[in-house]
């Protein structure tokens, strides 16, 4: 596929390479003369602001723009989608489907001035609906059956769904694994409060009469292997502890074993410390530490509290040798922060380069499920489930090991147990 544009443009070549080779798997070059594109007799499309004799997509200037400029995305819908960069021009689309992939995979309004932030530094999205659906995929997929229509010879790649269950270990035991002054501190509290099962509990664990109730990594395990899974495990260790970063200290000899043991069968990621956010010295340390207990090179990680600031913690990563993300998701709600269910790599606009950091959505969390019980919560988070299933795109999700045990708020492990049934008999359809 010959692509002509009037310039060439690193944010052009990010996108082109994502769509038609990472996505569609169609061979492509990009053409800067028009005469020879003109007379050129092969399969092409034309991306240019002025109209031309070819199919064509009529371009914004964002791609061929630096930095980071306020301008009117022009959101519409065409059909069931919403699109950005619409227009009213009779183009293939309707609207520049490149600069609407930019516009999401970069996180371009994340750099915007006037971008929401919250009390920890985490942004604020200001129009939800654009994290609804995964539109990003969508529009992939019109411009698919766009291309086929016009070029009914053209091969365009299968995908396939992936479900990659991830675990935040923020804390890996609820009483063992203390220092004796918070040992003390802890039995303090329960008796000063009236807590007396607490009270009780601490106790037994200590005694080993009783499985700690944030142990729950057999439980996990017996559902890895049932459903045939691989998950990857993100551990907090901070090694100054914290109001916010209060892992599990890791001098404890157990938690260094279950590190070891789950390494020979999962991914060990870091979960990078609220203390690190803005100190790539302390990050690269806890990397240093928690690579001594894996079989395996630690290069992945979920910001803890899933802090980040564009484009500095992907920076920061970067040069720690962190090649895989997982923290482009919300808190509060499940969605397509980016727009998509398919990995990435992260473009950096400050440099206005591609990096080799790949990006991996997280499509939900526990703590942004709305719902009393499992039938409640099921139909919250099912919309996204079967989006990214009818997508064929990467289903992440993020538990906390707490969330399966006996302290839990809500059944999260009888959700749990209908939602891997639930994909295992739908992920073919």
């Amino acid at each position: 596929m010959l692509i002509y544009s009037p310039r060439h443009s690193a944010r052009l070549q990010y996108v082109l390479q994502y769509v038609f080779e990472e996505q569609l798997g169609i061979p492509y070059q990009v053409c800067t003369q028009r005469e020879y594109f003109e007379q050129y007799q092969g399969d092409k499309i034309a991306y240019s602001p002025t109209p031309c004799h070819s199919v064509q997509i009529i371009a914004h200037s964002v791609l061929w723009e630096r930095g980071v400029q306020k301008h009117d995305i022009h959101k519409k819908y065409i059909g069931n989608n919403m699109v950005l960069y619409g227009h009213e021009h009779n183009d293939l689309l309707g609207f520049d489907i490149f600069a609407a992939v930019f516009y999401c995979l970069s996180r371009y309004e994340e750099y915007l001035p006037n971008a929401k932030k919250d009390p920890w530094g985490r942004w604020i999205p200001a129009d939800t609906s654009l994290y609804e659906k995964a539109w990003v995929d969508r529009w992939v997929l019109l411009l698919r059956q766009a291309l086929l229509m016009h070029f009914p010879h053209l091969t365009c790649k299968e995908k396939h769904f992936v479900f990659l269950p991830t675990y935040d270990i923020d804390i890996a035991y609820c009483y063992a694994g203390k220092t004796r002054m918070l040992t003390a501190a802890g039995y303090a509290k329960h008796l000063l409060k009236g807590k007396f099962g607490l009270l009780r509990d601490r106790y037994f664990t200590l005694s080993h009469k009783m499985k700690d109730p944030y142990d729950t990594f057999e439980y996990l395990e017996q559902l890895h292997n049932q459903y045939q899974l691989t998950a990857c495990y993100f551990f907090l260790v901070a090694q100054k502890r914290t109001s916010i970063d209060k892992n599990t200290h890791r001098d404890y000899v157990p938690m260094q074993k279950l590190i070891s043991h789950l390494a020979t069968k999962h991914s060990i990621g870091l979960h990078a410390s609220y203390h690190s956010f803005k100190q790539a010295g302390i990050q690269n340390e806890e990397i240093t530490w928690l690579q001594q207990y894996t079989s395996q090179a630690v290069n992945s990680s979920r910001q803890h509290y899933l802090c980040m600031a564009m484009p500095g913690s992907y920076q920061q990563l970067t040069a720690n040798g962190i090649c895989r993300d997982f923290s482009m998701g919300m808190v509060h709600s499940w969605g397509f922060r980016a727009g998509t269910c398919n990995t990435f790599l992260f473009y950096d606009i400050y440099t206005e380069h591609t990096t080799n950091l790949r990006i991996y959505p997280l499509i939900g969390m526990e703590n942004g499920i709305k719902g009393n019980n499992i039938n409640e919560m099921m139909q919250h988070i099912l919309p996204y489930i079967n989006e990214t299933i009818q997508l064929q795109g990467t289903l992440t999700t993020l538990f906390h090991n707490q969330s399966f045990g006996i302290y839990a708020d809500k059944n999260y492990a009888g959700l749990y147990e209908l939602l891997l049934k639930y994909i295992t008999d739908n992920k073919s359809c």
